[in-house]
């Protein structure tokens, strides 16, 4: 009986433990929908100007969804840049995300050059595949970095 009793008191430990560390783990995946407006400087010899916003969906099913749109300034041109690109999150550990982009879609508004979207490409992360900081500050905002340092300061809406 005592024996019996020891083992049932184990099994309803070990479920609450269970319970417990997957309620945590619940929090790293949100529904939250965030803004931000971007303004990128590239420095070199061939400097390129963005100034534009993005809008950022993260679903707790481990996907979501990018709109960004905005102006490119590029050897003296002026470019219309809308994108809208769906992608999947999985939680690495902590707050760092691997994301890997599913599509990309251009709007129709959209008139950026092919040599002009492959450096566009890779700065805004529109392709491939990456590890991204996510790190959600209350209901407020979402901090989202690369390993250098933070890119921005995504308000939740």
């Amino acid at each position: 009986m005592k024996l019996m009793t020891t083992l049932v008191l184990a099994v309803v430990a070990l479920i609450c433990l269970l319970t417990w560390q997957l309620s945590l783990r619940s929090g790293v995946y949100f529904d939250k929908r965030c803004f931000a407006n971007i303004t990128y400087v590239d420095a070199s010899d061939h400097a390129l100007l963005f100034k534009g916003n993005i809008t950022f969906e993260f679903n707790k099913n481990e996907t979501g969804v990018f709109n960004l749109s905005g102006n490119i300034d590029y050897q003296g041109r002026q470019y219309r840049l809308s994108r809208y690109i769906t992608f999947t999150y999985h939680n690495v550990s902590g707050n760092q995300y691997r994301m890997n982009t599913t599509t990309k879609d251009i709007m129709a508004h959209d008139n950026v050059p092919e040599d002009i979207t492959l450096l566009t490409t890779k700065i805004f992360g529109m392709e491939g595949e990456y590890v991204i900081s996510l790190d959600k500050k209350d209901n407020n905002y979402i901090t989202i970095a690369n390993t250098l340092s933070p890119l921005m300061n995504c308000v939740i809406q």
